[in-house]
């Protein structure tokens, strides 16, 4: 694979021979540093939560655990979760390339290395051509694709702190490959994948991949690369899910009905009714009051 170094303008040098008088990342915004605390807490907390359920199948109730689906999380379960919430965003995409594909292929658009950023500023300055790169590699596709397409980005990490930028992209046929490889100005992998028997898995997979992390740093370093960045784009325009039958029904749901539906009949005065309802109003209560302080909060951030 070709990779190519890229060191951007202006790019501070982690020089072993001339260590820094204090620790690189402390270079780091105050609004990044609360993007560190949040991530630090979902981290600690993934997993550990349940939500209550009712199950209509077996007509009892069943807890689930409550992941953070954070790129960054490395939890084993977190990242299956993190793919079934995106085949489920994005199956009728995948089903379109799918349908209209006899070979879909893996092409791996190789790209650029950074070295390892050491504040701020080159954080978002490799966000920033990361997502460049990305809308430009959608108009070549757009242009020489026979074929509806999926784009990945990925930042692959390197034991020395260095990061790989590159593209995955699932296509049948990309015409005129040698001028597209040209404009692209780096070399393009293009690997036979019609073997692939589950093409929801095979794509679903990037949205839970999750790289090995070397050092604590690092991980902050991919988390603050992919808050909020658009590391997936399909061909196909997305499609509104339709409303399909459920198996569970969140116990809120379940109060909110019983509310209702006890107030309409006027059941109320009983002891038993007046106890739920005054504990299902505290519980609204509650949740409002903890939603005005984040939004409070957030205003003064």
């Amino acid at each position: 694979m070709n990779e190519q170094k890229l060191t951007p303008p202006k790019f501070a040098l982690n020089n072993p021979q001339t260590p820094p008088l204090c620790s690189p990342y402390s270079n780091f915004t105050f609004d990044h540093q609360l993007k560190l605390e949040n991530l630090d807490q979902k981290l600690t907390t993934c997993g550990t939560a349940f939500k209550e359920y009712y199950s209509l199948q077996q007509q009892k109730m069943v807890d689930f655990p409550l992941h953070c689906n954070n790129r960054s999380c490395t939890n084993p379960e977190c990242k299956k979760h993190r793919g079934y919430l995106f085949t489920k965003e994005h199956r009728p995409q995948i089903n379109f390339i799918d349908d209209n594909t006899k070979r879909p292929k893996a092409i791996i658009f190789t790209g650029w290395v950074f070295k390892q950023p050491t504040n701020s500023q080159q954080i978002e300055y490799i966000r920033k051509f990361a997502q460049t790169k990305m809308v430009y590699l959608c108009l070549l596709l757009q242009t020489f694709s026979l074929t509806p397409y999926s784009v990945h980005m990925e930042f692959k990490l390197k034991p020395n702190g260095n990061i790989y930028l590159h593209y995955h992209v699932v296509a049948g046929y990309i015409n005129r490959l040698k001028l597209v490889r040209q404009r692209w100005g780096r070399q393009i992998l293009y690997e036979d994948a019609h073997n692939i028997d589950n093409l929801n898995y095979y794509i679903s997979k990037y949205a839970s991949k999750t790289p090995y992390f070397h050092q604590p740093q690092i991980q902050q370093i991919y988390h603050l690369l992919v808050y909020k960045t658009q590391m997936h784009r399909f061909s196909e325009r997305k499609q509104p899910i339709l409303p399909q039958s459920t198996r569970y029904l969140p116990i809120e749901q379940l109060e909110r009905e019983a509310y209702y539906t006890m107030k309409q009949q006027k059941k109320g005065n009983t002891a038993a009714f007046a106890k739920f309802i005054k504990s299902y109003l505290d519980k609204q209560n509650k949740i409002e009051t903890s939603n005005l302080k984040q939004i409070t909060l957030g205003e003064e951030t």
